[in-house]
């Protein structure tokens, strides 16, 4: 037991399950704390409880969807409205009409709310059960009463328990229910109805004047302009194009003599009934492929394609590691046959993976691990010392993640040299993603790796290089 290391084990082991536990018994505690306080006091001075819980419960209702509400309409609003179903249409339209009312009168009626909450736990005196009035706290320099301290700890903890915590949770995840929500309860016209009140009173006019005022000091130093989230353009892509490649990795094995042996593995996701999954490697050279093979293909039913995106792509990440699925994915076997097939023009191999059945199945999403390799003959790259090799690659669906892998094999040490990217789109050339895929290659002259994310469907992406190749010692 003496052991440090020993001991610190122990530690790590039992702290994190006594943080838990400590922090759930505070937090009950104090709940319990002003509920049965509240509920004494009430009591004592002979007011009906049940009344003021259902007001109090009715105030924090609307407090839920007045500080979901505001998330909600962020989150959606560079949505087109024709985008959102038709019951959530009408109020994302009068929204975006009265946008103002969403960040001014809301913070009216919340206010209002807390000022109602505050008023109601105004007590002269509080009281606890079995215990009596709780004195006030007269220490030195320090004077706390207890009737204030219950109204602040009733106004902070509840609001921020049951109402905007909650309420900004559920509103990043669901902003259409919440828009729902807001229009089936009314509080979207109440809110209305409290900026037109607080408009015409003039109780506006300091807070845009300030607002005004601000906005034009920091005209002269604006904000940057932010291209769109590649995340969120990929998945929304992936829906409306039915199909994604979620990962291609490709490692491309070479030999002094020009010989390469290619390996890539794709994760295709699917959220639209699709057949056929078609993939084909291409080689700029007469040498025809000596070798191809599937190493494996592997399907796995999914959810449907409207969950949280993170737990999504946890799950996708875990299929491409090989590790274990959670609950969400399950695999499917015999789904599919592989076909390998060479074209007449000796340069291509085609892999295609034909469905028994539509994938995905109604209400569900498809996932497929697709591993094929193939081996080209010597000078299927241009000779070894010599300048023209290159990679190139494009995707007609949109692609997550592509890793790269250029390399000899051992004992031979081969040098890229000159390297250098090139992406076009329809024969022109593209400098944006030109320069993305040039920032996405990694430091080094032995092998040419690189990681690029979030392609551009249609856009071609291609490395070439100079290959200098010092042989080994018994090299004949």
């Amino acid at each position: 037991m003496r052991d440090p290391q020993t001991l610190a084990t122990i530690l790590r082991a039992f702290f994190p399950t006594w943080g838990s536990f400590f922090r759930a018994i505070v937090a009950t505690a104090l709940s319990l704390f002003i509920l049965a306080t509240w509920w004494e006091t009430l009591h004592v001075l002979k007011r009906d409880f049940s009344k003021d819980l259902l007001e109090v419960v009715l105030l924090l209702a609307v407090l839920f969807i007045a500080e979901g509400l505001e998330i909600a309409y962020t989150v959606l609003r560079d949505k087109d409205s024709e985008q959102l179903a038709e019951f959530d249409s009408s109020i994302f339209r009068d929204m975006k009409s009265h946008e103002n009312l969403i960040y001014e009168a809301r913070e009216w009626l919340v206010i209002l709310i807390v000022v109602t909450l505050t008023l109601k736990t105004e007590f002269t005196n509080v009281y606890v059960p079995f215990w009596g009035m709780i004195p006030d706290f007269n220490g030195p320099g320090v004077v706390m009463q207890a009737h204030l301290l219950f109204s602040i700890l009733f106004t902070t903890v509840p609001l921020v328990w049951i109402a905007q915590g909650p309420a900004k949770e559920y509103a990043r995840a669901y902003p259409q229910k919440m828009l729902n929500l807001a229009d089936k309860t009314r509080v979207w016209l109440l809110i209305k109805a409290v900026g037109f009140l607080a408009d015409r009173s003039g109780l506006m006019v300091p807070q845009r004047a300030v607002g005004l005022s601000l906005i034009r000091a920091g005209a002269s130093s604006p904000d940057p302009s932010l291209k769109s989230n590649d995340r969120n353009w990929f998945w929304e892509s992936a829906e409306r194009f039915g199909i994604a490649v979620y990962e291609n990795t490709v490692d491309i094995h070479i030999d002094q003599d020009g010989l390469c042996r290619v390996r890539q593995r794709l994760l295709v996701y699917a959220v639209s009934p699709q057949t056929v999954f078609r993939h084909s490697l291409m080689l700029d050279s007469s040498a025809i492929p000596s070798s191809l093979k599937t190493n494996f293909v592997r399907g796995y039913n999914g959810p449907p394609f409207n969950g949280p995106i993170s737990r999504l792509e946890g799950q996708l990440d875990a299929l491409v590691k090989g590790e274990s699925l959670g609950s969400d994915f399950e695999e499917v076997s015999e789904f599919c046959t592989v076909t390998l097939s060479e074209p007449a023009d000796g340069k291509r191999a085609e892999f295609q993976a034909k469905t028994w059945y539509e994938v995905p199945e109604a209400g569900r999403s498809f996932a497929m691990l697709l591993e094929c390799e193939g081996i080209w003959k010597p000078e299927a790259l241009r000779r070894v010392n010599d300048i023209g090799s290159y990679y190139s690659a494009s995707c007609d669906y949109p692609c997550r993640r592509q890793r790269l892998r250029v390399y000899s094999k051992a004992g031979v040490r081969m040098n890229f040299t000159n390297v250098k990217a090139e992406a076009t789109m329809m024969g022109s050339p593209h400098p944006g993603e030109t320069e993305r895929l040039r920032r996405a290659k990694e430091p080094g002259v032995t092998e040419l790796s690189s990681l690029l994310t979030y392609l551009i469907p249609g856009v071609s992406y291609k490395y070439s290089w100079n290959t200098i190749v010092d042989l080994p010692k018994n090299h004949e």
